[in-house]
């Protein structure tokens, strides 16, 4: 499996070089997207600190501030990268984890003083290519993924490769990382395959079929 994956990357590499030669006036650019919220509340959440909530829930509030970039960097009309990453804190965290012999803040803690270590969350990092000609869309690295039935099976960001072939009859190959060797207790070396065949009717009718391969070998 692991020199199908060697072999699909040094093919798409090649698409990928072939399409940066042969696109010499492209539509280029960067692409900026983001939010930035704030919200206040009353927490019975134990995780706020060391003095609990339930011993004075007048002074319990909390402040969370939370925010979201996301870079599309289009390096051809039919190449680009794009990097998703959110940063987000509670007022007040301290900037160095709670524990002791911890030097750096948690994820979503370092908005108190000395905020300048607060945790940089990658959310997606990849990179995506279309061949119009033939169809054919690929993204490469971290990214969202999801089924066709409305998160039934799963949705979530995780790094591997997905292939779109298709307009009106659509066909989606995605291959994906899970776990690494003795990345858990109890899995090990697991990966997440998808196969999608679906055909478009009209706007609001289409008809396909969907097929999840979760290869777990564990120990």
């Amino acid at each position: 499996m692991k020199k199908l994956l060697i072999l699909m990357l040094a093919v798409t590499l090649c698409i990928l070089c072939s399409t940066f030669a042969g696109i010499a006036s492209a539509e280029t650019g960067l692409k900026v997207n983001g939010w930035l919220g704030s919200k206040s509340a009353y927490s019975m959440r134990p995780t706020l600190g060391t003095i609990y909530p339930t011993k004075d829930m007048s002074t319990s509030k909390f402040t969370l501030m939370r925010g979201r970039i996301w870079l599309d960097l289009k390096a051809t009309e039919n190449v680009g990268v794009v990097w998703y990453n959110e940063i987000d804190f509670n007022f007040g965290d301290g900037a160095y984890n709670k524990r002791i012999n911890d030097a750096a803040a948690d994820r979503g803690e370092g908005g108190g003083l000395g905020a300048d270590t607060t945790n940089l969350e990658t959310k997606q990092l990849h990179m995506y290519f279309q061949l119009p000609s033939m169809s054919l869309k690929g993204v490469i690295g971290l990214q969202w993924i999801t089924d066709d039935f409305d998160w039934v099976v799963l949705s979530n960001d995780t790094a591997g490769f997905t292939f779109t072939y298709g307009e009106e009859t659509q066909v989606r190959l995605g291959a994906y990382r899970w776990w690494d060797q003795d990345a858990a207790v109890v899995n090990d070396d697991v990966d997440f395959y998808t196969l999608t065949v679906s055909r478009k009717f009209s706007h609001k009718t289409k008809f396909g079929i969907a097929g999840y391969w979760l290869n777990d070998r564990g120990r």
